[in-house]
């Protein structure tokens, strides 16, 4: 999987932000069941990374997805997202 690249820009400064995951050749799926099954059988981690254009990366921190333990059993309901207490970070 590729990194997922954002820009950021000002008048006065513009910088690329990069999320990128550390297990090369994967991905995370889009369904709420098969995103499940695929955080329970590890965390996914994401390198974060900003550069100036045509400047080098440089990471500054690190962005873990893990399941949380009190949201444990099926997905979320079909077409209802997961309620903020299900997202940390």
């Amino acid at each position: 999987m590729g990194a997922v690249v954002f820009v950021s820009a000002t008048a006065a400064f513009k910088a690329l932000k990069v999320l990128r995951p550390e297990r090369a050749g994967k991905s995370l799926p889009a369904t709420p069941d098969a995103f499940r099954r695929a955080l329970d059988t590890a965390p996914w981690t994401l390198g974060l990374y900003h550069a100036r254009p045509a400047g080098h990366w440089i990471r500054f921190g690190t962005l873990e997805l893990t399941l949380d333990p009190a949201a444990a059993g099926p997905a979320t309901e079909r077409g209802r997202p997961p309620s903020s207490s299900q997202h940390r970070v």
